[in-house]
């Protein structure tokens, strides 16, 4: 179970949290260039800045972060259909946050 407080915190409890971001490993200053690739261009995934997803295992939590960086905002909830109980928050390039969740 996930809650979440007045200052945008979630405290998990019997679940596991991933986050993917792609500015942690740059491969050059401006981190354009890091290391979550889109398969369908090779290049650096560039939909979001980053993933955050809870979900009842750690193992899914973090595939699905990596693949919703890659796929980005829109297609999120198509990911997060085939995993009840899981729920993501994204951040778009312009710093805001986004929830998805999937019951």
């Amino acid at each position: 179970m996930a809650r979440r407080d007045a200052r945008g915190q979630h405290r998990v409890s019997d679940n596991a949290l991933a986050v993917s971001s792609g500015t942690g490993t740059a491969f050059e200053p401006s981190g354009r260039f890091h290391h979550i690739f889109d398969p369908a261009t090779g290049a650096s995934a560039a939909a979001l800045t980053e993933a955050a997803v809870i979900a009842p295992r750690a193992m899914t939590a973090d595939a699905l972060a990596t693949a919703i960086c890659v796929v980005g905002e829109e297609r999120a909830a198509d990911l997060l259909a085939e995993y009840p109980g899981t729920r993501t928050i994204v951040t778009r390039l312009d710093g805001t946050r986004f929830e998805i969740s999937r019951r």
